[in-house]
């Protein structure tokens, strides 16, 4: 796959996303649907299944096709979590392993919390996705990072 090129220094944002798919979807039929729907792979950098596996998705040097509003695919990073939050709740494996990508992307890119979005927050977004998953987002935002660092410098350690 011939992917257009993203500089990687303009990465300013991570959107978080659903996949408004059954909960158990697997990475190959979520890539289908980004085939499906024209985009030639999987829409989003990372993918997080429902047992907290996060599995790379689009190179992160690659323009992803996950938010065309705000011009997002082109200083942003997509995490989805398969699922569909407008009507369950994603799995703690899930949420646990959604904020240790967060936290690991925001170091990489030097992102700030305020930076971190669910897609219907995004500016001209006309969705609302991702359910339910958007408090837990602001939650974040909200919480002392450091306590959320700790936790995940002693799960590195224990490895």
């Amino acid at each position: 796959m011939t992917y257009k090129k993203l500089d990687t220094s303009k990465i300013e944002y991570l959107i978080i996303h659903h996949t408004a798919t059954p909960l158990n979807a697997t990475y190959d039929f979520v890539k289908q649907i980004g085939v499906s729907r024209g985009f030639g792979d999987i829409s989003y950098n990372f993918l997080i299944t429902s047992n907290g596996e996060v599995h790379k998705g689009r190179p992160i040097d690659s323009v992803p096709a996950h938010c065309v509003a705000g011009g997002m695919n082109y200083k942003s990073l997509g995490i989805a979590l398969t699922g569909d939050f407008t009507r369950i709740s994603p799995t703690k494996e899930q949420l646990e392993s959604l904020e240790d990508t967060i936290i690991t992307l925001m170091a990489k890119y030097n992102i700030p919390k305020y930076k971190i979005l669910s897609h219907c927050e995004v500016s001209g977004a006309s969705t609302l996705c991702p359910g339910i998953l958007k408090e837990w987002i602001i939650g974040f935002r909200e919480d002392d990072i450091k306590n959320k660092l700790i936790r995940l410098i002693q799960k590195l350690i224990k490895r």
